[in-house]
């Protein structure tokens, strides 16, 4: 599943109802610069997604396969990862929001 990252496909995603938020970054990387506002910290260190299952048990992530989605970390690796895993699982309606930087600029 080839899972847009482009900024137009970001700012489409973002607008719609109850979109989902993932910073997939380290946790010293949110200390030095905090993730955007109402993202979940679901992080993918070195691309393991155990994580990402763990937030769908723990219901972070809903079990909705229809949520739409947007994932960012620091260059778009980790983040598309934690998307393709979520391809994987079923989910439909997913963006690469590629770092934090495109993510602010999405959300203007």
């Amino acid at each position: 599943m080839a899972i847009p990252q482009t900024l137009a496909a970001t700012q489409q995603q973002i607008v719609k109802a109850g979109v989902i938020c993932l910073d997939c970054r380290g946790q010293a990387e949110l200390e030095a610069d905090p993730k955007v506002d109402g993202a979940l910290h679901v992080s993918c260190p070195g691309g393991n997604t155990e994580l990402v299952d763990k937030a769908i048990e723990e219901g972070l992530i809903p079990a909705d396969k229809g949520t739409p989605i947007v994932a960012y970390c620091a260059a778009g690796g980790r983040a598309g990862r934690c998307l393709q895993r979520l391809a994987v699982l079923g989910y439909t309606d997913l963006v690469n929001g590629v770092n934090v930087q495109q993510m602010r600029e999405a959300l203007g």
